[in-house]
């Protein structure tokens, strides 16, 4: 299974549901998975990532946050600036077995503040030292920690209201 695609294809269902047009890209095009079109022609890009599991990996730390090292301990200083903060993502949990698919709607702002608060608070825990790892600067998101997102569909309308005005 192709799973990227999959949610990329999911996430323009549930946008055609919607009543709106929605198109995902053959092949990588640089910030964004699907563009959303409304009945008046405003365009919105939106980001997608999928994951067959409970947690989407994320990248290197030292894009959402500043980070010093101090031996093994890892330091987190401020939050970055995303470089399109309202720029929507959808985080896609694929169900099992043709069980129902999960859909977690937010701005690459709130994504930044999501995940820095909840690798602050993993660090904290361990003494900003990584258990297994103490080199690594990987992350992922958890699903738990994406919950207040799901469903926030109403962000899209939103943001296209905001393009007619």
């Amino acid at each position: 299974m192709v799973v990227g695609q999959v949610g990329e294809y999911a996430v323009c269902a549930v946008l055609g549901k919607r009543g709106l047009i929605a198109t995902p890209f053959a092949g990588n095009v640089p910030g964004f998975d699907v563009l959303v079109v409304d009945d008046k022609l405003n365009c919105l890009p939106i980001q997608v990532k999928t994951s067959s599991g409970s947690q989407w990996i994320t990248g290197a730390l030292t894009k959402y946050v500043v980070v010093k090292k101090d031996g093994k301990r890892l330091i987190l200083g401020e939050t970055l600036t995303p470089k399109y903060p309202d720029l929507i993502r959808v985080y896609v949990s694929l169900g099992k077995n043709g069980g129902a698919d999960r859909f977690f709607v937010l701005t690459e702002r709130e994504f930044f503040t999501a995940i820095v608060t909840y690798f602050r608070s993993w660090i904290d825990r361990t003494g900003g030292v990584r258990p297994r790892k103490p080199d690594s600067l990987h992350t992922a998101i958890k699903l738990e920690v994406l919950l207040p997102f799901e469903n926030r569909w109403d962000l899209v309308d939103a943001q296209l209201e905001a393009l007619r005005r």
